[in-house]
Order: C-alpha cells, then sequence, then structure tokens
C-alpha cells in the first residue's frame, strides 16, 4: 500500500487499518512457526505497510496538534538559527 493512498484516509479509516494488518501479521508468523508459509517476504511487506499506517497516523495527529496550538495562541515560532532540539532546553 502506498503512503499517497493512506493519506487520504481518515484517522478512523487509518487506525481499522491498522488492527487488520495486525492481525495479519499474527497469522503470518503463526504459519511460519508451523512451516506452512509459502512466501515468507510477506511478513516484511506487512510489517512495512504496519510502519507506513502508523507514520501517516502520527503525521496527522500531529497536524492537528499544530492546528490547536495555532488556535490557542500557544505556537512558538522558532528562529532559523536554532535547532529542533533547542525547544527542549
Amino acid at each position: 500500500m502506498k503512503a499517497t493512498e493512506l493519506r487520504k484516509m481518515t484517522s478512523a479509516e487509518l487506525t481499522s487499518k491498522l488492527k487488520e494488518l495486525k492481525g495479519e501479521l499474527f497469522n503470518l508468523r503463526f504459519q511460519n512457526a508451523i512451516n506452512q508459509l509459502e512466501n515468507p517476504h510477506k511478513i516484511t511487506e506487512v510489517k512495512h505497510d504496519i510502519a507506513r499506517v502508523m507514520t501517516v497516523l502520527r503525521e496527522k495527529n500531529a497536524e492537528y496538534a499544530v492546528r490547536e496550538e495555532k488556535s490557542h495562541g500557544s505556537y512558538k515560532k522558532f528562529e532559523k538559527n536554532q535547532s529542533w532540539y533547542g525547544c527542549f532546553r
């Protein structure tokens, strides 16, 4: 599954997709344990899909958080010379 397809989905759809993929990964691992898995590379593909879904979910949550901060006026704009970890000091 491509990340562009995932970005078009809502958060609820992404959450259900994540649950579906985790179930699929469980089944693939089980099949691998009892030597019934025909394509072991499928496990890697499903892991990558899970990572993509989680990344898009994180992006959507971060986007929402930034919008909320901007609307409440607590959004801090960083200077160009300030490093990315400067906000944690």
